[in-house]
């Protein structure tokens, strides 16, 4: 049986003593003339720890020297080099099998080496908080970071028998594996939460909450049957869409000084953040100055996942501005409307504005929605009271059921640095 014991010593060697170190020059814009392959760009390692298949890669071009220098294969450790955020350089990916007609992006550094060594055991060194910290003080940088090739190659490395390595590695894989798996039942019962959240917000706002109320047809396939006294409407006909306030680099003033700007980044689980906040010094108009219950859209993003989140904003934001990839949607009936972009009716015309070359919601876009409305605001009144009731409720359990999530993550985390860095040995 395996068991743990206290630290041996361990002989330490610079990393390229054992491992050559090189970098990619393959990008992603396609060319006619070069070759078809599958590339593994830093999204890719961020979101895999392990990669055994290409055709979970983007497909892209490169030349015959780089599909010959830069091909992946079994046992190369990739790691992030160079990022926008300190803390995601250096993270490493191990490749599982030989993938053919694949290569490694730009971004990415390949760590390969012919030594009789246990890979695995070196990737979840990599992986380790102390190789973290470390390649986080190496990072340099001002609007993106990135590490030196010597700070990689003179990263600090433990040499062991290959047997002691094979038994780390061994032992890794039971505990992560099983670390891992309940984390996937965790993450599957929070996403059936927020299916049943869903379909309860949609529910609520185009049926209404009375039981035998009589019904009509809408008119519209994804809405389908609504209240006999509702109608079938278009969101501009009940709001004012703002698209936000357009600044340059110059116009970024110093840390309270000028108006807070909102971005995407100031919307964190339905709610508004002040944790990453820009301040500009440019004129602001009067009515792109925020007011109690507007409510903020994410209408322009890199990732398409992240158009349309949205918070209400309360008295603490009154005043300040939001950026130009900002829209904010101004109704005298916030709550109901936030329901409504927080509702499958949202998504179900999330083809209108998303495409394969633009994430973008534009104002015109946005005005012109359908939507069910019940015209009564005492009947609005009492869907925004049950839905915060319930929604509360499945909040409260879905951050008990994330917080367990992070708490496993944190353990799998001190696992692996104190087993591979010999806090703790394995035997």
């Amino acid at each position: 049986m395996i068991q743990l014991k206290e630290k041996d010593n361990w002989e330490w060697k610079p990393l390229k003593y054992i491992f050559n170190y090189f970098l990619s020059s393959v990008d992603r814009k396609i060319k006619d003339e070069e070759l078809n392959v599958h590339i593994c760009h830093y999204p890719d390692v961020y979101k895999n720890e392990k990669i055994s298949d290409k055709d979970t890669l983007n497909k892209g071009t490169c030349t015959e020297f780089e599909l010959e220098n830069f091909k992946l294969m079994k046992g190369d450790i990739l790691i992030t080099k160079d990022s926008e955020d300190p803390k995601d350089i250096g993270i490493p990916c191990l490749v599982e099998n030989d993938l053919i007609d694949s290569v490694c992006g730009y971004h990415i550094g390949i760590l390969r080496t012919n030594e009789n060594i246990e890979r695995e055991f070196y990737f979840r060194y990599i992986q380790s908080t102390d190789v973290k910290d470390y390649f986080f003080c190496e990072s340099n940088g001002i609007t993106r970071f990135g590490l030196g090739k010597s700070s990689v190659e003179n990263l600090k490395i433990p040499i062991l028998s290959i047997q002691e390595q094979k038994i780390i590695s061994q032992y890794l894989d039971k505990k992560i594996q099983t670390i891992d798996n309940l984390i996937k039942k965790i993450e599957k019962k929070i996403e059936l939460l927020k299916e049943k959240k869903i379909t309860l917000i949609n529910q609520c706002v185009t049926k209404g909450l009375k039981q035998n109320v009589e019904m009509k047809d809408s008119g519209v396939e994804w809405i389908g049957e609504i209240p006999k006294h509702w109608i079938i409407s278009r969101i501009k006909f009940h709001s004012d869409v703002l698209i936000g306030l357009s600044f340059d680099k110059d116009d970024i003033s110093e840390e309270g000084k000028g108006t807070l700007a909102l971005r995407s980044s100031n919307v964190q689980d339905g709610k508004v953040s002040f944790r990453d906040n820009i301040w500009v010094k440019t004129r602001v108009p009067e009515k792109l100055r925020i007011k109690n219950g507007d409510i903020l859209v994410c209408s322009r993003n890199g990732s398409r996942k992240l158009i349309g989140k949205n918070c209400i904003l309360g008295n603490e934001s009154v005043g300040m501005t939001w950026g130009v990839f900002m829209t904010v949607l101004r109704t005298s009936s916030p709550k109901f409307f936030y329901w409504i972009l927080n509702s499958q009716l949202f998504k179900s015309q999330s083809g209108i504005y998303l495409t394969s070359t633009i994430n973008q919601l534009t104002v015109s876009t946005l005005q012109n929605m359908v939507i069910p409305y019940p015209p009564d605001l005492n009947e609005q009144n009492e869907i925004n009271i049950f839905l915060e009731k319930v929604s509360g409720e499945i909040n409260q359990v879905l951050f008990k059921e994330e917080k367990r999530i992070n708490l496993l993550k944190e353990y799998r985390q001190s696992l692996i640095t104190s087993v591979v860095t010999g806090k703790k040995r394995v035997v």
